[in-house]
């Protein structure tokens, strides 16, 4: 039986090689914006590409069209798959596809060139082979080749050439094989093509039967090209002789079991009846046309529901296994008329050749999730080796689904994660302590996810913010779930609720306009559901996640050392919006408690000898006394311990000056905060001189003073101007 196989009635183009050129290029600068976003430079959406190229001081022009070079990264990533899109219709140009990169033009030269110079056919001679939509292009290769002299083309090609062998006689191995003398055998009743055939339909058959890979040499390195000729890499063998030969040897077919049915390697269903051979695990399908095939588990494989294809060969004793059924080549009539699915069915890791080895991006962008869609092959040291993926996604899936594919890619795969820089792991996963936390081995566990119910029913997340379309379950102080629908009130998801399970350090309650409202774990069918990481269409558009970081950000989470700075470390709970705010509500009481006071290794409060006081003003430091030591408008004296550290300082420092002026010589002395002789304290005060301030300037002045240090600076200007004065003070008294 042939090997069933969807067919799309569109014309096909043989353009696998140029798609594939073109993802790579598209998905290399996506690869480049990974870099880029990674080492903090730019967001795509922002960035044009020529911007891109100049951070990596390289010459866009040899890359990509001047058109595109001048659009953002998005821009030209979603511009230039709109193009790839139109490759089923439309009058799209292989010129269209050069105004993304002019490495098309460069390519489809050599194509041009190799066309003549191999088989003598001028693929320009019915019109600009670039100028031709790429709908019609094989019609415009049949009509290049028509007009190619018969002459031209079998003195290129040589008489024993594939081309030529495969026209005449068919397939090798299939319609006929060559003896040890070089000898043609046809088989199984096939004869050869007749010069009366070659110009009649009989030709459009051997040219639809020839696989690609006898019209066009495939390189075994090419996985490109290998994956058009043979299909997915699981279909075919590269192996090596022992002179270094390389050749390709297709593999044997197999359906797998889903439990229900059978499937073929792309997942189609296999429609057919099973029996199962007597005495074995071995299995007969019939299928509706009544053709046969044997199927049979292999003994190397592990997967319990796989079973290899063979042929059904009728026997006297029923149904016996015949010769392995192999993957078939692709042949040109396949290209001609499902040229679309033949390509779309390409793995991007094959079009792309992505290794475990390539960028992380690149391996999600081919692959999906890690641990979901895909996991690392790994030795017994632990080194990966590998990517071990069942389905891995096509160039058909990028084209179906290509800004999709790109936008659910987490930044994980991006930007590496680093546990001690919170503004990367916000972006990364959220909030530590909240969405995830950093285990023991340095690996980030997301944690469950959590919301509010509101008296009147309406949901909330974790950060206060009103989930559209939710609606609890439940009543009010008891709700039970909540449902989540769209904007035509479609139910999408049902979820339960439970207050249950919160750890001690685990945040409870959030509030919500003045409202504490209790938070719950989500389940969803019994399972706990979780915060997931960042994806990159989460940094497109309306970002929350980048347009609220300064409101969910503390400054403790931006700067690693907050806590060394007496400042920072009594902001470090307070968001980057709210810093202003929280700031200029700083008092010195808050910020300098330890700097202001004596205190003892257990934190209590002492005076300067370490003595235990009760009183905090006792164990004031001295010259703390004199910053925030003020007179009261009743002339009562206190110590004012919430001075604005942003906004009173000023404040602070006229008490340094008001009471210097009005603090014994000797206290400040003692206090270290005006140092003096002894011997200019010790002097003594002539009474004289107080006499004349007593009855000329100030009759409160203090008359039982004996010594200078036991004025204030105040008092001391007073007696030092009547002292030098003190003959014009004694002519005021005369005269009086």
């Amino acid at each position: 039986m042939e090997e069933e196989r969807v067919i799309i009635k569109k014309k096909g183009s043989l353009l696998g090689r140029i798609v594939a050129f073109l993802l790579a290029f598209i998905l290399g600068i996506a690869a480049g914006i990974g870099g880029l976003v990674g080492a903090g430079y730019f967001i795509a959406n922002k960035k044009t590409v020529k911007e891109l190229f100049g951070y990596a001081n390289a010459d866009y022009s040899a890359f990509v069209g001047e058109e595109y070079a001048e659009k953002t990264v998005w821009e030209a990533i979603g511009a230039a798959f709109t193009t790839l899109k139109g490759f089923s219709g439309g009058t799209t140009t292989l010129n269209d596809l050069n105004a993304i990169s002019p490495m098309v033009g460069n390519y489809m030269q050599s194509f041009v060139e190799s066309a003549k110079n191999s088989y003598g056919v001028d693929l320009n001679n019915s019109g600009s082979f670039m100028d031709v939509p790429v709908t019609q292009l094989n019609e415009h290769i049949s009509k290049c080749i028509q007009n190619t002299p018969m002459s031209d083309m079998l003195a290129k090609m040589g008489t024993g050439n594939d081309i030529i062998n495969t026209l005449c006689y068919g397939v090798e191995g299939e319609d006929y094989t060559v003896d040890e003398n070089g000898n043609i055998q046809m088989l199984n009743g096939k004869t050869p093509l007749t010069v009366g055939e070659f110009a009649g339909e009989k030709l459009n058959e051997r040219l639809n039967a020839m696989p690609v890979d006898s019209l066009i040499k495939v390189k075994t390195e090419d996985a490109t090209m290998c994956a058009i000729a043979y299909g997915a890499s699981h279909r075919y063998t590269i192996s090596e002789n022992e002179n270094g030969e390389k050749s390709v040897q297709m593999n044997q077919r197999f359906y797998d079991f889903d439990g229900t049915g059978f499937t073929d390697d792309n997942g189609n269903a296999v429609t057919a009846t099973s029996e199962q051979v007597a005495e074995t695990e071995d299995l007969i399908l019939t299928f509706e046309d009544g053709s046969k095939q044997y199927l049979q588990k292999p003994q190397t494989r592990s997967a319990e529901n796989r079973y290899l294809v063979y042929e059904a060969v009728e026997t006297e004793n029923g149904v016996e296994k015949g010769n392995a059924l192999l993957f078939k080549k692709t042949t040109i009539g396949q290209l001609e008329d499902d040229s679309a699915a033949v390509i779309n069915n390409i793995a991007l890791k094959d079009a792309l050749g992505v290794t475990h080895q390539s960028h992380k991006m690149m391996i999600a962008i081919a692959y999906g999730e890690e641990n979901i869609d895909y996991t690392y092959e790994k030795d017994t040291d632990g080194n990966i080796t590998g990517i071990l993926c069942e389905a891995p996604r096509t160039i058909g899936d990028l084209r179906n689904n290509s800004r999709s594919l790109i936008d659910d890619i987490y930044l994980t795969n991006v930007i590496t994660p680093e546990t001690d820089n919170k503004i990367t792991m916000y972006l990364l996963y959220g909030k530590e302590n909240l969405h995830y936390q950093v285990n023991g081995e340095g690996a980030v566990d997301m944690l469950q996810k959590k919301v509010a119910v509101g008296a009147d029913g309406k949901v909330y997340n974790e950060y206060g913010e009103e989930l559209a379309y939710a609606e609890g379950v439940g009543a009010a102080g008891a709700w039970t779930g909540y449902i989540q629908k769209d904007a035509e009130s479609n139910t999408l998801a049902e979820y339960a609720l439970d207050k249950n399970g919160f750890v001690a350090d685990e945040r409870t309650t959030i509030e919500v306009s003045g409202e504490s409202l209790e938070l719950y774990h989500i389940y969803e069918n019994g399972v706990a559901v979780t915060y997931k990481g960042t994806q990159m269409k989460d940094l497109s558009g309306d970002s929350t996640l980048l347009s609220n970081l300064t409101g969910r950000l503390t400054l403790g989470e931006v700067m690693k050392n907050a806590d060394e700075n007496k400042i920072l470390a009594h902001l470090k709970n307070s968001t980057i919006d709210d810093l202003p705010q929280a700031a200029n509500a700083l008092t010195v009481g808050q910020v300098f408690d330890d700097d202001m006071h004596f205190k003892n290794e257990q934190g209590e409060y002492t005076d300067k000898n370490g003595t235990v006081v009760s009183n905090k003003i006792d164990a004031l430091k001295p010259t703390w006394k004199y910053l925030i030591r003020t007179q009261n408008a009743d002339g009562s004296i206190s110590h004012r311990y919430d001075y604005k550290i942003t906004s009173e300082m000023g404040d602070m420092v006229d008490n340094i000056e008001k009471n210097m002026q009005n603090t014994p010589i000797d206290t400040m002395n003692e206090d270290g905060v005006l140092q003096t002789s002894e011997t200019l304290r010790q002097t003594e005060i002539k009474p004289e001189i107080i006499a004349l301030i007593l009855a000329k300037v100030d009759p409160s002045f203090p008359a039982e003073y004996t010594t200078v240090g036991q004025f204030t600076v105040k008092q001391l200007t007073v007696y030092v101007d009547v002292f030098m004065n003190s003959d014009t003070y004694e002519l005021m008294e005369d005269q009086s």
